[in-house]
């Protein structure tokens, strides 16, 4: 929740620009659950990837149209994002409707042409389900130290040398994902002091950016083209806020949880993506006031997405989930008989 809610004032304020460094830790976050759901639930059923694939698209992709469907509502039929309506008439194509429709590529598009802007995270986790059964296969088959390093060194390449071919796939981003796979097959369990030094280092960092000038500057600006040793130093600085709550996230994910978590955690997709659709009507009315008047449509719109996402929860999210899990339930190994034929 705590991570959606970063890219939230993420895209709607100039004053906490670390979205990013929420997405990488979503990443790493989806890293751990996918590498433990895959071994400890999906490997045991009939056919492990189809049942895989197929659960994560029932758990992604009804949400997603849903918030697509109004997203388009808003550009083409009431035109509250021109900027959006404009890249449609210059450059709007059949690859803009492929990526829109199947998530896939849609990382790729241009800037102006993500009418739902968040999923472009979706298309890279949607990339990272196709081959995470063929990495898991290996760690199966070969020692796991030589596989996580050999896919730590695509990554490498693919970020430097190969960049212009893989820029916008899983790839370029892979590295993240694979911290998480190794925070479940090492069962990492940081002790309170190292969760605490890694709070401490964050805020370090995180004040040394904002009081800093030229650091606060190019964080609050549009374009934050700053270049530190040849490298993008925002990226490289949310990079690095991401590497440093990695003892945060592996003691969170060993904690239980109750309802109301579990209640906030499944929240925060729907968050991520209906706060940009509202954001379009509202950046479209009120974004040219200034910010004491702008503070009560703010607030007045960070509510409805709130009680809108609450409400999409409940609508789509719940009754998909039931069926998913009665799905899964349904397509379980017959282990016993299997047995019998053996014997």
């Amino acid at each position: 929740m705590v991570l959606a809610l970063i890219v939230v004032f993420h895209h709607n304020t100039k004053y906490l620009k670390i979205g990013e460094f929420a997405v990488f830790a979503f990443f790493m976050l989806s890293g751990y659950w996918i590498h433990k759901m895959y071994k400890e639930k999906y490997d045991l059923l009939e056919s492990p990837y189809y049942s895989f694939i197929t659960s994560r698209w029932l758990r992604i992709y009804p949400t997603y149209i849903f918030n697509l469907i109004l997203v388009l509502l808003i550009v083409f039929v009431f035109k509250w994002s021109p900027e959006g309506l404009q890249a449609y008439v210059e450059d709007g194509d059949s690859r803009f409707w492929f990526s829109n429709i199947f998530l896939l590529t849609y990382n790729q598009l241009p800037v102006p042409l993500m009418f739902l802007v968040p999923a472009w995270s979706l298309d890279i986790e949607l990339q990272f389900y196709i081959i995470f059964p063929l990495i898991f296969l290996c760690l199966t088959r070969t020692k796991p130290v030589w596989v996580y390093l050999a896919c730590f060194l695509v990554s490498v390449i693919a970020n430097t040398l190969l960049h212009h071919i893989f820029q916008g796939t899983v790839i370029t981003g892979i590295h993240f994902f694979l911290v998480g796979s190794l925070l479940y097959v090492t069962d990492y369990k940081p002790g309170k002091s190292a969760v605490y030094l890694s709070a401490l280092i964050f805020i370090a960092l995180l004040s040394i950016n904002y009081l800093h000038p030229v650091l606060r500057t190019n964080m609050f600006a549009s374009n934050r083209d700053l270049m530190w040793l040849g490298m993008n130093y925002h990226e490289l600085f949310n990079t690095a806020l991401a590497i440093v709550i990695i003892p945060i996230l592996a003691a969170n994910v060993k904690q239980p949880s109750p309802p109301t978590d579990r209640l906030m955690g499944n929240l925060s997709y729907d968050i991520y993506l209906f706060h940009w659709v509202l954001a379009l009507p509202y950046n479209y009315f009120f974004a040219h006031l200034p910010l004491v008047q702008r503070l009560p449509y703010f607030i007045l719109y960070f509510i409805v997405t709130l009680v809108g996402s609450y409400g999409i929860y409940k609508l789509i999210d719940e009754p998909v989930e039931r069926l998913r899990k009665k799905w899964i339930k349904e397509t379980k190994k017959p282990v016993g008989l299997e047995v019998q034929k053996i014997r």
